[in-house]
């Protein structure tokens, strides 16, 4: 690395100016940029998705989120070397791509996965070659300097990144016909209630459009954090004084030669050349004098003799386990820390329909509801057959009151012959997260897509169709009575 080399202006700049330095940098290269990081990260994610038909999603998405100190090396690579004039070619990106994947990894994804100043300390792993106590001594410099700015420079990014994936999901929806935004709608619906998991076309829409996000999000991250580390070593090592000196020295070396040449033309007659034993006479004095200097006692060497003891087996040459022990018992504890976490995560995801049952067991039963959402569930306000007053207000075009009588006759079921524990303050999800204590699925499943019609017409204006009513109509689960009191 030579200084001479620079691309850019070395000067000492204030921390967000320093930003501003690396996003221009990536703005320069960043087509090269962005071409790395599909042909380098696009075939890792590739194979992670790919995954996806036998691991849950959740796990691939957070795999894929724990996996960004990673990606930024592709960024740091291209961008060291075009700052001094060596712009790495495609070829050499992926060439060296092995390599920057499988350096210091372990490091890497358990200490530093969680660090606010990731993008900062990246250069110091990864272009400083140092090494356990040196590499972290150097890194608490760096951070000392700028390290509150790259926790923010991150958490920037990081909102950046949700709202840019945000609005590509609203873009990407406005170019959809009709027919398929009002599926997407419902579905949306069905994952708010929590009725169901989340439907493929839903989940793809919104993890492309998160991975869109990231790749153009985290390459500037990655380029302003590389500008901060530049700032900063240019103002712990003054790399602009010594640009300046090195500059000053190459205008005035021309003029250096020259004054010596001339100084020493009048020393070269000083010295008779033609007189031998005048010379000889004085190399003889000059080496006399040299011995007596080279006799004073400060120009011996002390040799000082120690003996090691024999039991001591250590030395300089000695293999020192200790230290890459300690990493890999670091590594396995944390693993075996995030094995058991998601294993007790999956074990009360599976079993939360029991946990909630034995809480709501041990609970002192509360007086039925008599009205839920601002709906009147007295007795009074329900018609003897609640199938045929809905069918009438259906028939009349008022499908508002149709799926309200339905929704009222549904819950004052639920209130007196299932006895569910419906409060007055319950929303649709909590009504619905009640029912699935039920033992028996059919009136379980006919008041899930009761509800998701009900919110459907209620919040969003939106009809059912004629063949979603009529199966309502005709699968009513739950007797023609009305509510008694």
């Amino acid at each position: 690395m030579q200084l001479e080399d620079l691309t850019a202006e070395v000067r000492p700049r204030s921390h967000w100016e320093a930003v501003d330095l690396g996003f221009a940098l990536v703005r320069r290269h960043f087509p090269r940029l962005l071409a790395g990081w599909l042909l380098c990260v696009g075939p890792l994610w590739a194979v992670l998705l790919l995954l996806m038909r036998w691991v849950p999603p959740v796990l691939i998405i957070f795999v894929i989120w724990w996996l960004k100190p990673v990606y930024g090396r592709v960024t740091l690579f291209h961008l060291s070397r075009a700052l001094f004039g060596a712009t790495p070619r495609l070829r050499d990106t992926l060439r060296a791509w092995p390599g920057l994947l499988v350096s210091r990894l372990p490091f890497a994804l358990i200490s530093g996965r969680l660090n606010s100043q990731r993008g900062l300390l990246l250069p110091v792993q990864m272009l400083e070659g140092l090494r356990s106590r040196t590499r972290k001594e150097r890194s608490k410099v760096i951070a000392r300097h700028s390290g509150s700015t790259a926790s923010s420079l991150l958490f920037c990014c990081a909102g950046y990144e949700m709202f840019l994936a945000g609005a590509l999901v609203s873009l990407l929806v406005m170019f959809l016909p009709e027919t398929a935004t009002s599926e997407l709608f419902e579905s949306f619906l069905d994952v708010g209630i929590m009725r169901n998991g989340v439907p493929p076309a839903l989940l793809w829409l919104a993890l492309g459009s998160w991975l869109a996000a990231m790749t153009l999000v985290e390459i500037f991250y990655i380029g302003g954090s590389f500008g901060l580390y530049l700032n900063c070593r240019t103002h712990l090592e003054g790399w602009d004084v010594e640009l300046a000196f090195r500059r000053l020295g190459r205008r005035l070396a021309a003029i250096a030669a020259a004054l010596a040449l001339l100084l020493c033309l009048p020393a070269s007659g000083a010295v008779k050349r033609d007189d031998p034993a005048g010379v000889a006479k004085e190399k003889a004095a000059a080496h006399g004098e040299i011995r007596t200097v080279l006799a004073h006692e400060d120009f011996k060497i002390h040799k000082i003799k120690t003996r090691r003891p024999k039991g001591d087996a250590t030395g300089s040459g000695s293999f020192n386990g200790a230290g890459i022990f300690n990493v890999i018992g670091y590594a396995i504890f944390w693993a075996a820390i995030a094995f058991a976490a998601w294993k007790l995560v999956e074990f009360i995801i599976r079993n939360r329909h029991s946990l909630r049952l034995r809480a709501r067991t041990t609970a002192v039963s509360a007086p039925a509801a008599k009205s839920v959402m601002g709906l009147d569930l007295t007795p009074e306000s329900l018609p003897d057959d609640v199938v045929g007053a809905a069918r009438e207000k259906w028939e009349q075009g008022d499908f508002h009151g149709a799926l309200s009588l339905l929704y009222r006759g549904s819950l004052g079921w639920l209130l007196v012959h299932a006895a569910l524990p419906v409060r007055d303050s319950d929303t649709e999800g909590d009504c619905l997260r009640h029912t699935r204590s039920l033992p028996d699925a059919r009136p379980r499943s006919y008041f899930e897509k009761l509800t998701v019609q009900w919110i459907a017409a209620a919040y969003g204006d939106r009809a059912p169709a004629n063949e979603t009513m009529r199966s309502l109509f005709e699968d009513w689960p739950f007797g023609s009575e009305r509510r008694s009191s």
